[in-house]
């Protein structure tokens, strides 16, 4: 998933970070920090703002099922944490621990 990434948005990137619980990108869309930005983007993008929800829910689901395809592509674990107290990190040293992977990817989702 990561060379698909990669060879979409590779002249933007400048680094990779690989750790336990999450990616953190950080930057500035600066289009969205100005008053009426996301309207603008969304316009740009041919989403008028009555398909705004349609067009969130179908890119939510298109990213939970790319994700999904690729736990189970890696035979990977999907857990349901039902709390955000649980600890992440807790849970994938634990994962680790008693199914440990060969190379840096997915590690559970």
């Amino acid at each position: 998933m990561e060379s698909r990434f990669l060879n979409r948005f590779g002249s933007l990137v400048k680094s990779v970070l690989s750790g336990f619980d999450r990616i953190v990108i950080r930057g500035v869309l600066q289009e969205l920090v100005r008053p009426g930005g996301m309207h603008a983007l969304l316009m740009r993008s041919g989403i008028r703002d009555v398909d705004f929800r349609d067009y969130v829910q179908h890119s939510s689901d298109s990213v939970k099922r790319a994700s999904q395809m690729e736990a189970e592509r890696l035979a990977r674990p999907v857990l349901y944490l039902p709390s955000a107290s649980v600890r992440k990190e807790d849970v994938a040293k634990q994962l680790l621990k008693k199914h440990p992977i060969k190379e840096p990817g997915l590690l559970l989702l």
